[in-house]
């Protein structure tokens, strides 16, 4: 079905719930998106020193 305006949906069936406010949301992405940023920041280090300076904790 389709609806010529927004205003026009049904939504009485529709159970009210609490909506987290944005800044949280936010947060949270930034919190995630840096877990792999920091993991290849790692790895990036490893590749870039010379193999003679690498130790086993590097490999």
């Amino acid at each position: 079905a389709t609806e010529s305006e927004p205003g026009d949906m049904d939504l009485s069936g529709l159970p009210e719930t609490a909506v987290d406010s944005e800044e949280d949301d936010d947060e949270e992405d930034i919190e995630r998106a840096s877990d792999p940023l920091m993991s290849r920041d790692i790895v990036r280090d490893c590749l870039e020193k010379d193999p003679m300076d690498r130790t086993d904790d590097d490999i």
